[in-house]
């Protein structure tokens, strides 16, 4: 049974979408099912979109034009005869509801949460179920929220993310950066790596950093990420005397060779749902230093393979790092056993079986269409 499905994504951070939807697409063509992304005309998912050789539908025009747009989006549906509409984050909820009204309801809506935001809590038209089939969680943690706020547990099916286990791996060749800046064969590579530098996640990890710089020299934080929060943190880091201590670069296209360059990771954020980077992460071997946010004790099994830490907690952050420094074999292995636990949990293989399973469930429960 072969299975039309549109997925959407109408948000300003393209990341999530490259780093999990893009994979999950890939996959599903894979096995036989036909798969459009639906995306802003200009935006990196819609142009790695077309990389990956996955059928695109353009979204244009500002919300004042939406619902035109959302007419043409729902002739395209018919026309190709979609069943399956899959919305990413509450950005895209009101333009998918608009498409399947525009339908006649001839399509089945499926949502993807993975945090809950203030927002999603003042609302009602999640807890009345009006038009989502069915909301998809990556956690346990957001699956509870959700059901705090009152949505029926039948509504709810926790999949969790993939990674794409042959492109993040421990046999990726890693980005040369000794010959690229020129360090020491013996110095120290931690890597901080965020869609946005916007977030207080860097300025944590800089105040740690100063600790552990005055009593280890030969070693270097790599931040990269994008946002107009670069300057401030330049700024930051040159007040302290760090400035051979840190480079800086963008979100890297190359992101498995990126990682799997670094002697550690660290994600200091303080909010946000950092669930997909710390996979990617672990699925390259190595290992991982994070806050306890959303779902990552459902990752993360502290000093089995990786540590967590509180969020906003630079001194302890570095300590941690210390400790690293002072026992890499045991760190090691830790970054092993993160690649396991990849391999046997968020295979992106198991992720779209079990995307495969619900949507035919729903076409059999709803008898849509949306099958060749």
């Amino acid at each position: 049974m072969s299975i039309n499905i549109l997925h959407i994504d109408i948000g300003k951070s393209w990341r999530e979408s490259e780093l999990q939807l893009l994979p999950l697409g890939r996959t599903l063509q894979k096995r036989g099912h036909s798969l459009w992304i639906g995306a802003p005309p200009k935006s990196r998912l819609l142009q790695k979109s077309a990389e990956f050789r996955l059928r695109t539908i353009p979204i244009r025009g500002r919300r004042l034009f939406q619902p035109l747009e959302a007419e043409r989006i729902a002739n395209a549906v018919k026309r190709e005869g979609i069943g399956i509409l899959h919305l990413h984050g509450l950005h895209s909820l009101r333009f998918g509801l608009w498409i399947k009204r525009m339908t006649r309801n001839e399509v089945i809506v499926v949502l993807s949460l993975h945090k809950v935001s203030p927002s999603l809590r003042k609302g009602s038209r999640l807890r009345e179920g009006k038009g989502v089939e069915q909301i998809v969680v990556s956690s346990k943690l957001v699956q509870k929220r959700l059901e705090s706020i009152g949505i029926a547990p039948e509504r709810l099916c926790l999949i969790r993310n993939g990674i794409d286990l042959i492109r993040f791996s421990p046999s990726v060749k890693p980005y040369d950066l000794f010959q690229e800046y020129s360090f020491p064969p013996e110095t120290t590579i931690i890597g901080y790596v965020a869609p946005s530098l916007c977030d207080k996640g860097a300025r944590i990890l800089i105040e740690a950093a100063r600790e552990v710089a005055s009593n280890c020299s030969e070693i270097i934080f790599l931040i990269a990420g994008e946002g107009r929060g670069r300057k401030g943190l330049e700024a930051l880091i040159e007040s302290y005397g760090l400035s051979k201590n840190f480079i800086f670069s963008g979100f890297p296209e190359k992101l498995p060779a990126t990682l799997a360059a670094l002697d550690l990771f660290i994600l200091p954020a303080v909010e946000g749902n950092p669930g997909l980077t710390i996979l990617n992460t672990m699925a390259t071997g190595v290992p991982v230093i994070a806050t306890d946010l959303s779902g990552v004790k459902e990752i993360i099994k502290n000093g089995v393979n990786g540590v967590v830490m509180p969020p906003g907690n630079p001194h302890a952050l570095a300590r941690t790092i210390t400790v690293f420094l002072e026992d890499r074999q045991r760190w090691k292995i830790m970054g092993q056993e993160g690649r396991r636990v990849v391999e046997a949990k968020f295979d992106i293989d198991k992720t779209a079986s079990k995307m495969e399973k619900l949507y035919k469930q729903l076409l059999k429960k709803g008898s849509h269409r949306g099958n060749a």
